[in-house]
């Protein structure tokens, strides 16, 4: 963001609201580098939550809006799924698990071919849906090849119809190595879905009881919460509800949270706009 920054106060733009939306990069060097110039440059500071805050903006002051949702696109339907599990031909008792992410060291999707190669030793019907793509996606193809996964998982590509994919998904990993605050798990949890998540992940998402968090190091871990059916059988209409209203109350509904941002470039003054550290 420096470079763009400075080229809009340099061209008159008055207004230069940036958003921190993670909690480390990956070029340490350049963002060393970078960051005064960063910091003399930009007039209003948000982030999606506090710690990506923090992390960004250091000691200096910022404001938080988090990256809201259209709600209605996420609540369970019971038709859609039965709908969308035909179209993907999966049968009733197919365990159909969920990932949508870049492909990326920072997203770990090798981490889920080791909790399948676990779930597979005790439960066969089961597929894995891997949405999205990015620069590891061609070797976590080729290695799950090797492994022999490649029949028990769907690896889609980048797809527009997520939403849909959700409605058919009776959980969802996702095995960061980091995040700033996760969108994805917003998502799910929107949708009734159990979720679990890394333990590297900030808590700052949960917003429901259907969020578990375990650390990276242990596949047979995953695996045992995963096949636990007693404790993961939820109604999922229900589950969606109260989720959605918990995410409204959380600041996740996208109408308000536009709002909000549009003051932030009405007012234009750094002053009156970041006056918190969190």
């Amino acid at each position: 963001m420096s470079i763009e920054l400075l080229i809009a106060r340099i061209c008159g733009c008055k207004v230069r609201v940036v958003h921190s939306h993670n909690t480390t990069c990956d070029h340490r060097m350049a963002d060393k580098l970078l960051r005064p110039i960063f910091y003399n440059n930009y007039t209003v500071a948000l982030a999606c939550g506090r710690e990506a805050g923090q992390w960004l903006y250091e000691n200096r002051p910022f404001d938080i809006i988090k990256n809201g949702r259209n709600t209605e696109v996420y609540a369970f339907n019971k038709d859609k799924r039965v709908d969308m599990r035909k179209t993907l031909r999966l049968q009733g008792q197919t365990l159909a698990i969920g990932h949508v992410g870049n492909f990326n060291i920072q997203k770990n999707q090798i981490f889920l071919l080791d909790v399948l190669e676990q779930i597979l030793k005790e439960k066969k019907n089961v597929k894995l849906y891997l949405m999205g793509d990015g620069t590891t996606r061609t070797s976590i193809m080729e290695t799950a090849a090797r492994r022999g996964l490649s029949k028990y998982i769907s690896f889609t590509g980048s797809i527009q119809n997520v939403p849909d994919m959700l409605q058919a998904m009776d959980l969802m990993l996702l095995p960061s190595l980091h995040e700033g605050l996760p969108l994805v798990a917003v998502e799910w949890q929107m949708m009734g879905l159990p979720c679990v998540l890394s333990d590297k992940i900030t808590k700052e998402c949960v917003f429901t009881d259907l969020v578990k968090f375990l650390p990276i190091d242990n596949p047979g871990e995953w695996k045992n919460v995963i096949l636990e059916s007693k404790s993961w059988k939820i109604g999922r209409t229900m589950a969606s509800e109260k989720a959605i209203s918990a995410a409204k109350e959380n600041g996740y509904d996208l109408g308000m949270n536009a709002k909000k941002l549009q003051q932030y470039f009405e007012k234009g003054d750094s002053q009156q706009c970041c006056q918190s550290k969190d």
